[in-house]
């Protein structure tokens, strides 16, 4: 059975450069995800959101920054290590070829990934 990273679309980077995304709608501070790829990211939030919500959300990679980015939970689960925090999947919505320029930019800042 092939592993999920096999059955990636797009890599995959485990964070470990300073990366933060600003979604006002899911948290007045600024996340840092647990992982980004050009098809989302996951992250730990205070409030559980609503599935499907439509955000706007910047990301920001070393001193640059990705902004204007649509994007929605699509999964939501309640944080076993912290009880009082959600672990939220995120899904960009980007039509194929931002999508793709997305992934060009990640690949500059990030590297091949993981």
């Amino acid at each position: 059975m092939a592993s999920p990273e096999d059955k990636r679309r797009y890599v995959r980077y485990h964070i470990p450069v300073p990366v933060m995304v600003r979604a006002p709608m899911l948290s007045d501070l600024r996340l840092i995800p647990e992982d980004l790829s050009a098809s989302g990211f996951q992250v730990v939030v205070l409030n559980k959101p609503a599935l499907e919500m439509e955000i706007d959300c910047s990301v920001y990679v070393y001193d640059h920054e990705l902004k204007g980015i649509r994007a929605k939970p699509v999964w939501v689960g309640e944080n076993e290590l912290n009880p009082s925090t959600w672990i939220v999947g995120i899904e960009f919505i980007l039509p194929e070829e931002a999508r793709r320029n997305f992934e060009g930019q990640l690949r500059e800042y990030l590297g091949e990934g993981q």
